[in-house]
């Protein structure tokens, strides 16, 4: 009998984990961080704002052109 479940439960795991989690300062809070995101075509998630910090995750393969985003934009 073929174990199907344990490469599949890897395959999840892995791509629920590997990404770059980002904690940046912005009064504007998450609407504005979502924004900047989606005019650069990244896909975040996770976001959660606290006082004026915004918490979010990118796929690892994003993380470089999330920096630089929002670099451009003064946060």
């Amino acid at each position: 009998m073929f174990d199907w479940i344990t490469p599949l439960a890897g395959l999840i795991s892995d791509a629920v984990t590997t990404g770059q989690d980002f904690v940046v300062a912005c009064a504007l809070g998450d609407p504005h961080i979502r924004r900047i995101l989606k005019r650069n075509g990244i896909k975040g998630w996770g976001f959660e704002t606290i006082n004026d910090e915004v918490m979010f995750r990118v796929a690892q393969k994003d993380a470089e052109r999330t920096d630089l985003a929002l670099r451009d934009e003064g946060i």
